[in-house]
């Protein structure tokens, strides 16, 4: 119980944390033509800071409260995996009946059309969007910060709709995986089970190779930029570009 109530005490001072900062970026970007400079951004932390400073010492003390009164271990459930179950059913089906196999192909061939059909609605929306954002004549000197707003507002509708979609197409593909699935377990249930074959298990393993190896190559990689001064490269731009554009030195 007293996780419970420090965690939506901390819960609630985070979200209000949460709105100070968006309420004070507001006030800064609708502040003058230059807006962004550390002597602005400070004087507003300064009216937000004691809430900051709460937050920060309510995360401490819970890390302290977890190590002096530790919640009562509780077994985690691990979340189902749609795609895991279907295929672990499909390596244990047998021979299909011309009707179940193509009403498997239906659903195998629908997922693919639903995903691109997603995309290319989404690539549509974002179109004049994009075309504005490159017309330098949008974005005046005098003007900016309106300017960036009417920018920001033209892609915001489109972005919401592509947003809308990719959601109602995660709905669909779930809803198609559900049905390859019961499928499956009709097929299983009528006793046309096989085992499952040691190409598959040489093929897990193989990924399991690949993934690691990948792991790996990206670490030398890493090492290496960090060897050759690519790191450093990319920090001092970075400085240069928070300095210069932004302000926040």
């Amino acid at each position: 119980m007293i996780h419970l109530i420090y965690g939506c005490v901390a819960a609630v001072l985070i979200v209000v944390l949460g709105i100070a900062l968006i309420l004070s970026c507001l006030d800064i970007y609708n502040s003058g033509p230059r807006p962004y400079s550390p002597e602005s951004i400070g004087q507003r932390f300064q009216q937000i800071a004691l809430l900051a400073y709460g937050c920060i010492a309510l995360v401490l003390g819970g890390i302290v409260l977890g190590l002096a009164l530790p919640a009562e271990a509780q077994k985690p459930t691990a979340a189902r995996d749609a795609v895991m179950a279907m295929n672990k059913l499909k390596s244990k089906t047998g021979t299909m009946d011309a009707a179940d196999a193509e009403a498997v192909k239906n659903e195998q061939l629908l997922r693919p059309i639903l995903r691109i059909g997603t995309a290319a609605g989404f690539a549509g929306l974002m179109v004049y969007p994009a075309i504005y954002f490159m017309d330098s004549s949008h974005f005046t000197i005098t003007a900016l910060n309106d300017d960036i707003r009417n920018a920001v507002c033209i892609a915001l509708i489109p972005a919401c709709i592509g947003l809308m979609l990719c959601f109602l197409c995660s709905v669909l593909e779930n809803k198609s995986i559900s049905r390859e699935t019961d499928i499956y377990k009709k097929v299983i249930a009528s006793g046309n089970v096989t085992a499952a074959s040691i190409t598959e298990s040489k093929k897990s393993k193989t990924l399991i190779i690949v993934r690691c190896s990948l792991l790996v190559l990206a670490v030398c990689l890493m090492i290496a930029g960090i060897l050759n001064g690519g790191m450093k490269d990319v920090l001092d731009k970075a400085v240069a570009i928070c300095t210069e554009c932004i302000g926040l030195g």
